[in-house]
């Protein structure tokens, strides 16, 4: 379970900076 939230924790964190690059 702690990893599974550390690897979406990872992939959202991967999302946020991507959507702040593109903006």
């Amino acid at each position: 379970m702690k990893r599974g939230a550390c690897y979406s924790a990872s992939m959202a964190n991967t999302l946020n900076v991507q959507w702040r690059q593109w903006t």
